[in-house]
């Protein structure tokens, strides 16, 4: 399962030029990868560490609002009856729609399902 992940995040570190990329912080909850990809793609990959499911997988779109604020909509998802507000439910996230969140790009660390996630950092 955490092969899966790994070379699903290989992959998708490699397939864009630069954007902006949220890891999770060691944690025994979940493995995260948020990434915000330069042609305005989304692509995410979120595993829980305490249910023994598939890792989740999802894809949309994004773009800036004004100065640092990013809103993103997520239009596939690997996993359809998936809450994406229960991973996006912090003081990091401003819920839009179901399907579409924003936040502040400019912060250094996001929480996602309650996990710290830093900007751009290096994959585990």
């Amino acid at each position: 399962m955490r092969l899966i992940f790994f070379a699903m995040c290989f992959l998708s570190l490699f397939s864009c030029s630069s954007g902006m990329r949220y890891v999770d912080e060691p944690n025994d909850c979940a493995r995260i990868l948020l990434q915000l990809k330069d042609d305005s793609t989304l692509y995410m990959n979120f595993e829980s560490l305490l249910e023994d499911d598939e890792p989740i997988t999802a894809e949309g779109s994004w773009k800036k609002i004004s100065g640092s604020v990013v809103e993103f909509n997520i239009t596939k998802c690997s996993h359809k009856k998936i809450n994406l507000s229960a991973l996006f439910e912090s003081e990091s996230f401003e819920k839009i729609t179901a399907t579409t969140f924003r936040f502040d790009c400019s912060k250094e660390t996001i929480k996602i399902w309650g996990v710290v996630c830093t900007k751009n950092s290096p994959l585990r």
